[in-house]
């Protein structure tokens, strides 16, 4: 039980590595950064769009504050820090939300990494269990079908972050609109027939969007990633994503198959 315990331990050692490096990997070298004034005219170039005769005193007071709060202080790849706030901001205009909301994204990292209080921060709390309600609500309808289809499952939810959000845009020139896991659903079961059969239960559920299935498990990624992907229509007319796949699969995705086989020997040996 020892040696058990000993090897879980290795393998999330490995998968903090992984997670670390590949973290490092997507971020882009220092002379591709854009500039905090320039991405801050970006940002309210697209409240513009949405809200010509806005008063933008609010945002440019946030700013302000974030900048002078994160002077001098810069994330490892040399990116001044008050580019994260900057980007998450922009996402938030994109999605055409109020003056208030911005302002708190552009203060979200203030309460963590500067001496400013909670009170200065908290619509961009709020604006989070916002995210992270739909979400459950999500992962209790979907948890309800499965059930009662008699299927056994692992069912979990997450909503992206929103410089996850701002990466894929930029990486992948996409625009908002185009980014369609803003909010995802993980099933897990037993069997690849469990698999199947979940997915056929959300397509019956939900409307799927026509060219979002991928089908991994009969075509495995190269690194022996498998999995169902589906993009759906929420009940509110939302996109989100959901990926079906084994607790082997799971296993596999999350430590890499050297990891997946390691822990074989240890169950099987």
């Amino acid at each position: 039980m020892a040696d058990y315990s000993q090897k879980e331990k290795e393998l999330e050692r490995e998968h903090l590595e992984k997670l670390v490096k590949e973290e490092d990997r997507s971020i882009k070298p220092m002379k591709e950064f854009e500039s905090p004034e320039d991405l801050y005219h970006e940002l309210i170039a697209s409240v513009r769009k949405y809200h010509p005769s806005a008063d933008i005193s609010l945002i440019e007071k946030a700013y302000h504050v974030a900048r002078d709060a994160h002077e001098g202080q810069t994330r490892k790849s040399g990116e001044p820090y008050i580019v994260h706030p900057l980007c998450v901001a922009i996402i938030l205009a994109e999605l055409e939300l109020d003056k208030e909301t911005i302002a708190a994204g552009l203060l979200h990292d203030v309460l963590e990494d500067t001496v400013m209080t909670a009170d200065e921060i908290k619509e961009e709390a709020l604006r989070k269990n916002v995210r992270d309600a739909y979400v459950q609500g999500l992962v209790v309808d979907v948890r309800r079908e499965i059930e009662e289809a008699g299927i056994k499952a692992e069912i979990s939810g997450r909503a992206k972050h929103f410089f996850s959000i701002y990466k894929k845009m930029v990486n992948q020139n996409k625009t908002i609109d185009q980014i369609y896991d803003l909010f995802a659903i993980r099933i897990i079961v037993d069997t690849v027939k469990d698999c199947y059969a979940a997915l056929g239960i959300m397509h019956e559920k939900y409307k799927p969007i026509p060219g979002r299935f991928k089908d991994y498990i009969a075509m495995p990624k190269p690194n022996m990633y498998q999995s169902l992907h589906t993009t759906l229509i929420g009940p509110t007319g939302q996109p989100f994503e959901i990926q079906i796949r084994t607790y082997e699969m799971h296993r596999t995705a999350e430590y890499g198959i050297a990891a997946h086989w390691k822990y074989k020997e240890v169950t099987m040996g």
